[in-house]
């Protein structure tokens, strides 16, 4: 009630649930890890977040992203002590293996803790290549779509939530995601016309 009110700022719960949630992962890591991810979550990762949040809808998977990363860069250095080497001495070609040893695009994540250690002089600046687009597996034709397009203006049986969301992906091919995120005070009515 009292955010609701604005007696306090807004609190990302999600976001705020990410220290203790590290703290449990850190537990049976080596100590040399736990001091490298508490400022990397601290002063990089949740300082940017709570950022952005302030300036713009907040997503809500913000929380499982942040954790994704570092776990990610939990798996490397667990893989890195593997292979008798440091953060320090790992080469590109090392790098490289580790991303392909593992088919998923998951590990290519890993580039905000290399940027974030390469600017410290923890590590050397390694690239990590970024995921390949990937085109969709099926693509509607003009028919379809317009067909589709007719069926969210007049359908009445479909929810107006699904039909307005609908129509904008097929008219100004949005993202479900931005869509999620409009808001009524987005929306400018001039005349008869909403925009």
């Amino acid at each position: 009630m009292m955010v609701q009110t604005g007696v306090l700022p807004e609190r990302h719960e999600d976001l705020e649930r990410v220290p203790a949630w590290l703290e449990h992962h850190l537990a049976d890591k080596p100590v040399e890890h736990a001091n490298l991810f508490r400022p990397f979550l601290h002063w990089h990762l949740l300082r940017r977040a709570r950022s952005r949040a302030g300036k713009r809808a907040f997503p809500t998977t913000v929380g499982r992203d942040l954790r994704r990363r570092i776990l990610v860069a939990l798996d490397l250095l667990a893989w890195i002590d593997i292979q008798d080497t440091t953060l320090e001495d790992l080469q590109q070609d090392d790098l490289d293996r580790w991303l392909d040893e593992e088919n998923t695009q998951r590990r290519n994540r890993i580039r905000y803790f290399l940027s974030w250690t390469a600017d410290r002089g923890l590590s050397r600046r390694l690239t990590v290549l970024p995921i390949p687009c990937q085109e969709p597996a099926d693509i509607l034709d003009d028919d379809e779509r317009w067909q589709l397009l007719q069926r969210c203006l007049t359908d009445e049986t479909l929810p107006i939530e699904a039909r307005a969301a609908g129509a904008l992906i097929l008219i100004f091919a949005l993202q479900a995601q931005r869509i999620r995120h409009l808001t009524a005070d987005q929306l400018t009515e001039k005349g008869d016309d909403t925009y």
